[in-house]
């Protein structure tokens, strides 16, 4: 159990809690950044949504402790211990987890980027799916199991006597699919929400809805008007992109075209929406509920069309950030 002289001292706010015992406590939620946790334990500790941001974590001990969406972003933590924790969705932007341990922990969906898990111990079943990292994270040195680096987690890095070493500049990112992997799951189901959500848009405006009187008289320009021909280039993108991310090394160079291809249909949606609906903001709180045949109809379609294909191209960027 947690030491309760201990316990006062970290509600009290002071930054001194080296060696602190706080095995056992419900810390959920709480503020516990800018403070020295050295060689603190929190073994079964709940420290879920905590914030241990530029705390000093260096030797502590978080043996079946739950830090699931905890922020630890610019924390020190090398030569801790991570046996059996629970750290789904945590942030760990920044920090310094130089030779740590990680035993039997849940990192789904962890922010790793910038983080430094240099010489890290990553053998033993830790799960990686869906965690973001970025050319800053760091897995120098870092011991893993020879099936792990198929994980995009370690696209940046090779395998070499079961530690990891970092590519060197130009080399393709690989992208392994012995089982389909988290990332594919993302993508391969975006793409599918994308393509319905272009074939609304497409048939909502093939139906000419009539806008006029209620929104605006004016249509915009010709080069502005939506065409068969921004579709099709729209279709042929997630095509390009099935082929690609089932690939053993997708082409980057494809995926930065798909990526382009996207970024200029919604762009052009954008721009086409403001210009059609020139009060659309009050027209479509008016529109609340209305047929998908009226204006506000209309725009609702617009708006899931662009944010569908726009968080298409968070996840290009999010697991091919060379592309």
């Amino acid at each position: 159990m947690a030491d309760t002289e201990d316990l006062e001292a970290l509600l009290a706010g002071e930054h001194d809690l080296v060696q602190a015992d706080f095995r056992g406590a419900d810390l959920q939620r709480a503020v516990l950044s800018n403070r020295d946790f050295t060689g603190a334990k929190f073994e079964k500790a709940n420290l879920g949504k905590a914030d241990f941001s530029n705390s000093i974590l260096r030797g502590a001990s978080f043996t079946q402790a739950d830090l699931t969406e905890a922020n630890l972003s610019r924390c020190n933590s090398a030569n801790t211990g991570f046996v059996h924790v629970k750290m789904s969705n945590a942030n760990w932007q920044s920090a310094k987890l130089v030779s740590s341990n990680f035993h039997s922990c849940n990192l789904s969906g962890s922010d790793l980027r910038g983080a430094d898990f240099s010489k890290a111990n990553l053998v033993n079943d830790n799960n990686f799916e869906g965690t973001i990292v970025d050319e800053n994270t760091k897995f120098d040195g870092a011991k893993i199991l020879r099936p792990m680096i198929k994980n995009p987690a370690f696209r940046y890095y090779r395998l070499e006597r079961g530690q990891l070493i970092r590519k060197l500049e130009g080399e393709i990112d690989e992208v392994f699919h012995d089982n389909p992997s988290a990332f594919q799951r993302d993508i391969e189901n975006q793409i599918q929400t994308s393509a319905l959500a272009l074939d609304q848009l497409e048939k909502a405006i093939s139906n000419n809805i009539s806008i006029h009187g209620e929104i605006g008289h004016n249509g915009p320009p010709d080069d502005l008007e939506l065409s068969d021909s921004d579709f099709s280039s729209a279709r042929e993108a997630l095509e390009i992109l099935k082929i690609e991310i089932a690939s053993p090394a997708p082409n980057l160079s494809n995926l930065n075209k798909v990526k382009k291809s996207a970024t200029a249909i919604v762009n052009k949606v954008l721009t086409w929406a403001s210009l059609k609906f020139e009060l659309f903001s009050d027209e479509f709180a008016k529109g609340a509920g209305k047929s998908m045949s009226s204006p506000s109809g209309l725009l609702a379609i617009t708006l899931v069309f662009t944010g569908d294909w726009a968080r298409l191209i968070d996840l290009i960027m999010k697991y091919f950030p060379h592309s």
